[in-house]
């Protein structure tokens, strides 16, 4: 880009430089000659290069400044710990929030005070060089997670990720992270294992008393047996021999305790059948729940011609559960159905539906129905919504169809109207393999 008489007349004045100022002939660019116009162009060529260099090296140190400005406006304002440490153990540099962290008041307070982040910073020093390891194994550490030291002592843990910054052959200059403060997720972890403890052995103390009180129920239920068959077999003895023999009364006490008899025998065969729910001495296997209503619409069969019901129901899964006790469901709730009915003869229909993730079954009814501030009573034992003269039976019936259900994962519920009706609904998971399972297991953790 240099005019050639221009580099020649520097070359000149060069040399003149080294002969000691003698004089060196030079190029001759006489005012209004074409080499002094040459020269003049020439020189304005380079100034005007130089300007653009000069602006151009302005425009990039501004960037420069700019683009470290906002770098160091983002790194102070983040609400994560920033660093850099060398491999020997030295911070290089860290942002606000990692000093705040530890308990420095400024990043200049940590630099000056850790010299060795293995010895000063780590609550187990060990870790320091799994931190190196596996930044020299997979040059990149995401969630790691241990506890270090703040300036006054106290213990906190924080999680770190890091990747090492290293040259073109490989080795490295330095690591470079962000970290933060998982004290309170930590101190949470730890309540909610102490939690989950002391809900384990409740569960294990509910299911050995649970069994208990299974073993009990069963052994009593039996114990009474026999002792009741005496009392009921003299007491018909008396009512046989003396009826009609002795006064009004001494009739009506015998049939109190015939009737008192009677139901004491119910009584205890419900317990009986209670006691047997959920014992785990169940066969679950594929069963038809269209046999199962068929076997209980059987057992039901006198009943259903005394009240003249009609019963209707669509098509029904096929699911593992214990054949006896979901026929022994459905024996409970049309029961109930063909019960309490009004003066209408019955109409009962059965419905299954598949929801999501369980299947939605239905059995609804026309009968006499009932308020629905009563609804979550009937579920309990020996709970009854109409006095023992109007109907029978000892309020155990619906307790049994609540544990059955639940046994399987499912749940129950009823909506009524009085003068209107009842539909009864439970639920059955679809996975009830898993469900059963997960029973069960939680029922034998205190073997």
């Amino acid at each position: 880009m240099y005019n050639v008489r221009l580099v020649s007349f520097v070359e000149s004045l060069l040399k003149m430089k080294d002969a000691g100022s003698q004089p060196v002939s030079a190029p001759s660019f006489e005012a209004g000659s074409v080499a002094y116009a040459a020269l003049v162009k020439d020189l304005e060529a380079i100034k005007k290069q130089l300007e653009c260099e000069k602006a151009e090296r302005i425009r990039v140190e501004k960037c420069f400044h700019e683009a470290e400005r906002r770098y160091s406006h983002i790194v102070e304002t983040v609400a994560e710990g920033i660093y850099q440490s060398t491999p020997d153990g030295k911070f290089i540099a860290v942002n606000s929030a990692f000093a705040k962290m530890l308990g420095y008041e400024s990043p200049q307070d940590l630099l000056g005070t850790i010299r060795n982040i293995k010895d000063q910073l780590y609550v187990n020093p060990h870790v320091r060089e799994e931190f190196k390891k596996q930044l020299a194994e997979t040059n990149v550490i995401r969630g790691m997670e241990y506890e270090v030291y703040r300036k006054d002592g106290a213990r906190i843990w924080i999680t770190v990720n890091a990747h090492a910054v290293c040259e073109e052959n490989g080795s490295v200059l330095y690591y470079e992270g962000t970290t933060e403060d998982i004290t309170p997720r930590k101190k949470s972890e730890k309540q909610l294992q102490i939690i989950n403890e002391r809900l384990r052995k409740h569960v294990v103390e509910l299911a050995r008393s649970n069994t208990e009180l299974q073993q009990f129920a069963s052994a009593a239920s039996h114990d009474l047996q026999e002792p009741l068959r005496m009392v009921a077999s003299y007491v018909k003895l008396l009512q046989e021999r003396y009826s009609g023999k002795l006064d009004r009364d001494a009739d009506d006490f015998i049939g109190f305790a015939v009737e008192g008899v009677n139901r004491m025998k119910l009584l205890i065969d419900d317990l009986l059948t209670l006691s047997k729910v959920g014992r785990g001495d169940v066969n679950r296997g594929p069963t038809s729940f269209v046999a199962s209503l068929q076997q209980a619409l059987g057992n039901l069969e006198l009943a259903i011609k005394e009240g003249g019901a009609v019963i209707s129901f669509d098509p029904l899964p096929v699911l593992e559960v214990d054949q006896v006790q979901i026929c022994q469901l459905f024996q409970n709730l049309i029961g109930n159905a063909i019960k309490f009915r009004g003066t209408a003869p019955p109409k009962i229909h059965i419905s299954a539906e598949k929801r999501d993730s369980e299947w939605v079954f239905s059995v609804k009814d026309n009968g006499i129905g009932f308020e629905m501030e009563y609804a979550h009573r009937i579920f309990r034992m020996f709970q009854r919504l109409h006095a023992r003269n109007d109907y029978s039976g000892n309020g155990v019936g619906l307790a049994i169809c609540k544990k059955i259900v639940e046994m399987y994962g499912g749940k129950i519920w009823v909506k009524s109207k009085p003068g209107i009706g009842s539909q009864f609904f439970f639920t059955l998971p679809l996975n009830l393999s898993n469900a059963s399972r997960s029973r069960d297991d939680a029922m034998r953790l205190d073997d």
